[in-house]
């Protein structure tokens, strides 16, 4: 998918309106959602505002990826990015918590000029960008990227978390101190040792993106153990929940 960015930005303009679209058939979706979001709640109770949420659903690129966001009372609650892949399955790609989800408009909206306007969303994971005809912003921050992060083949990312799937424990504790103590060389190189390591000293996950030419560093905060899938909380402007599996592809874990 090597220069993703000028094919997709030409189909967006072509076909698919900003604004996205919207399923044909909700109901199997929204069953799914609903089960995930009673997982979360009974091993995590910080997700317990989302069983009273009202969600809607976005169509990202690539195709057949959704974006949940749930909100009460105007306030965003959190978010998921729910994977397609046949007529009435879906896996759970990613997920989070905090007022700021993937995709805000008003966030990407401070980094854009008088002549820009965001007309894709393209989710890869961490590399997950706004795409406009000028350039690329990071779908969380709303930064902008440099050109090189145009041509960038991204990482794929799946997950084995679907129907019927259930959280079976889970692991949080509150911030710690800053990134820039960071120690290169004392890696973690399995999700045994995470596990362990993660409950009495602080983990960052180094992450690097486009190619490396962005080094970027998160505090982990914990973990959620899916009955056949480990997904880490890391920090990013809210807690966001990604697999083990994809985020030690794409990066390192590091004490």
């Amino acid at each position: 998918m090597k220069y993703w960015l000028i094919s997709v930005t030409l189909i967006a303009v072509l076909v698919f309106p900003f604004t996205g679209q919207a399923l044909t058939n909700q109901e199997p979706l929204h069953n799914q959602i609903n089960q995930w979001i009673q997982e979360l709640s009974k091993q995590d109770q910080r997700f317990t505002p989302l069983t009273r949420a009202t969600y809607d659903e976005q169509e990202l690129k690539p195709s057949k990826q959704w974006l949940i966001t749930f909100q009460t009372e105007g306030i965003v609650q959190g978010y998921m990015v729910v994977q397609q892949y046949e007529e009435k399955d879906y896996t759970l790609l990613e997920y989070g918590l905090g007022q700021t989800p993937l995709f805000d408009r008003s966030v990407v909206s401070n980094f854009l000029s008088n002549e820009e306007e965001p007309i894709l969303r393209y989710y890869a994971g961490l590399e997950s960008v706004w795409a406009t005809e000028k350039g690329v912003y990071d779908a969380k921050s709303g930064e902008k990227y440099s050109s090189q992060a145009a041509g960038h083949e991204h990482e794929g990312i799946m997950t084995s978390v679907g129907k019927d799937v259930g959280l079976e424990s889970a692991f949080h504790k509150t911030a710690g101190n800053c990134l820039c103590w960071i120690k290169p060389d004392a890696r973690i190189d399995s999700q045994a040792e995470f596990m362990k390591e993660i409950k009495k000293k602080e983990i960052n996950l180094i992450a690097d993106l486009f190619d490396s030419t962005v080094k970027a560093p998160y505090t982990v905060m914990g973990y959620h153990q899916w009955k056949n899938e480990l997904f880490l909380e890391i920090e990013d402007y809210g807690s966001r929940f990604i697999p083990y599996s994809y985020a030690t592809t794409i990066g390192k874990l590091t004490e």
